[in-house]
């Protein structure tokens, strides 16, 4: 028996439930992916839901980073508490708190002037969950992908340095049936006009 059906309504059958905003990115991101033949599986584990400033901020204080981090994610679990009110604090830190409240997917206000100036945080509707993996470890991701990506270049750099040489050609449509003596002679003329290029 479907949710509140009865031989005289049909209940919840006819009805269907609105896409927010999350649902619609959702949406939008599944599409993109199918487009682009990106596989989503593949891409759960290095996903990064902080911005890149949230992660700045945080690599330069990480212990008091992780203290408001954990203030927030109580916040987030705790579906009675709607307001989440922090004590004054200098603005720099104030800006992270800011910034990390964007990421949860909170409002947030400074409150007060100086020297009482403190940060409220509240939940709106925008706010699904906290997000799965915390700071520390996205800035461990973060610095995987940059140690990757400053290897890549070294070698570049490197192949660069000791001009060495690509090591293959790309045939764009080439005949059925063409042969290796055929394709040197085309060829050919390209090496007389490039010197110190070869082809085995």
């Amino acid at each position: 028996m479907k949710c509140n059906a009865s031989k005289t309504s049909e209940g919840n059958t006819k009805k269907t439930l609105t896409c927010d905003d999350e649902c619609a990115r959702l949406e939008r991101n599944r599409k993109l992916a199918l487009a682009l033949k990106i596989d989503p599986e593949a891409h759960k584990d290095d996903h990064v839901p902080y911005s890149a400033e949230t992660l700045r901020m945080f690599r330069e204080h990480v212990k008091w980073g992780q203290e408001q981090e954990r203030e927030f994610r109580v916040f987030a679990a705790d579906e009675s508490e709607k307001r989440l009110r922090f004590k004054p604090m200098p603005s720099h830190q104030r800006t992270f708190l800011h910034a990390l409240a964007e990421d949860f997917g909170f409002d947030s206000e400074s409150m007060d002037p100086e020297p009482h100036r403190h940060v409220a945080v509240f939940k709106t509707p925008r706010f699904v969950m906290a997000p799965m993996k915390t700071l520390a470890e996205c800035v461990r991701i973060r610095l995987n992908a940059e140690a990757a990506a400053a290897s890549i270049v070294e070698e570049q750099r490197r192949l660069r340095a000791n001009n060495e040489a690509y090591n293959g050609f790309l045939l764009a449509q080439p005949r059925f049936g063409l042969t290796i003596e055929e394709l040197r002679s085309e060829l050919s003329v390209q090496f007389h006009s490039t010197p110190g290029l070869t082809f085995e």
